[in-house]
């Protein structure tokens, strides 16, 4: 093979590859919602992080993303305190107060087809 034929050759299969990278991995296809915590304590600290995380054709976090996400409470906002809320980055961080109930968060991502509500107990502090 001379020169040219691999020179053309090696630009279809780069351009093959590329095609491939953009569609399967750096595409979001989905958004998984990632809480770190299911419960809080009714002491003024505890905190839970809620997240969007961009997935892509191959079931992994997409690199380099970020998700957009709405957050709305939709019940107990008396009981929390929102740390921060940046729907740009898909982030949502709750601090609770000192009472004790339920809180409800509709998290509707811009790259999911349907909202997902998170439902956190707030729980008396047991020590």
């Amino acid at each position: 093979m001379d020169k040219k034929t691999l020179t053309i050759l090696a630009a279809c299969i780069l351009l093959i590859l590329a095609f491939l990278l953009h569609n399967y991995v750096f595409s979001i296809y989905e958004t998984r919602i990632l809480a770190d915590k299911e419960e809080l304590f009714a002491d003024g600290h505890s905190q839970i992080q809620i997240m969007a995380e961009p997935i892509n054709g191959l079931g992994f976090k997409a690199p380099f993303r970020s998700a957009q996400a709405a957050f709305t409470l939709e019940e107990g906002s008396e009981l929390v305190d929102i740390v921060r809320k940046s729907e740009a980055d898909g982030v949502l961080i709750l601090k609770a107060k000192y009472a004790t109930g339920k809180v409800v968060v509709m998290i509707k991502p811009r790259y999911a087809m349907f909202p997902t509500k998170i439902t956190i107990i707030i729980s008396q502090n047991a020590a």
